[in-house]
């Protein structure tokens, strides 16, 4: 997200000046769903797009572990020795409520004391603010339950997206006239509020305006949380595809109508909603 870039940036901007290489080290799973029993953590990006995004970043090294047990008991002198002899690391930039290390004992203040004995830099920043709240992963996340996807994809510098293959459906969204794509979501992948979005849809290369929808189909009853997308003015075959999912605005809420007919006239309404809600953006053009 921006704040993550904002260290980022400070990160790139240190390297240049000290002949350095700018690295990220990154975790392929969340510390959490290993340290808490049970827990579960939604992504907000799986690790193909992150390390994408850091890429984009203009970062020189981007190194992905596996976050084990042995590692979470690392003292921070530890995991700070680590980090010198497998990385050669000569400076550290984090922000003010960063901690590492076995119980996050490695908070800000203790870093600063290691930073001296240990002869690195150590560059603590200030977090970017948001409508006076600092931008933070688990802010961005309440959004997107809340189906707030614009303010959500401010905060992250980008529009919330969800890269999934395409799985076979039943077949409804066709005998209703609409034909949709249905998405295999990946494990702890996070999924917005239940609704109606007006999205962008990649496929192969080429965006396209898309209607998504996520819910149970409340009409039908069928009970089961899907992820269906029809691609406006799109033809051909999307099974077996990948395809990433931009959400840009949220159009209404998931509603169980009273007939078909009655669904079908508002299905017809949220396309027109879509087309509008999308036409300032060029994406697909």
């Amino acid at each position: 997200h921006r704040g993550h870039r904002h260290v980022m940036d400070t990160l790139n901007n240190l390297s240049d000046a000290n002949n350095c290489l700018a690295t990220c080290v990154t975790f392929r799973n969340h510390p959490a769903t290993l340290l808490r029993q049970g827990a579960s953590v939604d992504l907000i990006t799986s690790l193909s797009q992150r390390k994408a995004l850091l890429k984009d970043a203009g970062l020189d090294l981007i190194v992905d572990v596996e976050f084990t047990m042995e590692m979470s008991l690392l003292s921070p002198r530890q995991f700070l020795d680590v980090l010198r002899t497998e990385l050669r690391m000569k400076g550290l930039v984090v922000g003010p409520d960063f901690a590492m290390g076995h119980n996050r004992e490695g908070t800000v203040d203790v870093l600063r004391k290691l930073s001296m004995e240990m002869k690195f830099e150590l560059i603590v920043i200030d977090p970017l603010v948001f409508l006076g709240k600092p931008i933070k992963s688990h802010l961005i996340r309440e959004n997107l339950r809340d189906g707030k996807v614009k303010s959500a994809s401010d905060m992250l510098g980008r529009n919330f997206s969800m890269v999934c293959p395409v799985t076979h459906g039943d077949g409804l969204g066709k005998k209703l006239g609409f034909p949709t794509a249905n998405l295999d979501i990946q494990n702890n992948q996070l999924i917005p509020k239940n609704g109606i979005y007006a999205t962008w849809t990649k496929v192969d290369g080429q965006f396209y305006k898309s209607a998504t929808s996520i819910g149970v189909r409340p009409t039908f009853g069928t009970g089961q949380l899907q992820v269906e997308i029809f691609l406006l003015d799109f033809e051909g075959d999307l099974y077996g595809k990948t395809l990433m999912l931009e959400f840009q605005s949220y159009v209404r809420e998931e509603i169980a109508f009273p007939s078909q007919s009655s669904l079908v006239c508002q299905m017809n309404k949220d396309v027109d909603r879509v087309r509008i809600l999308l036409s300032d953006d060029g994406r697909g053009k």
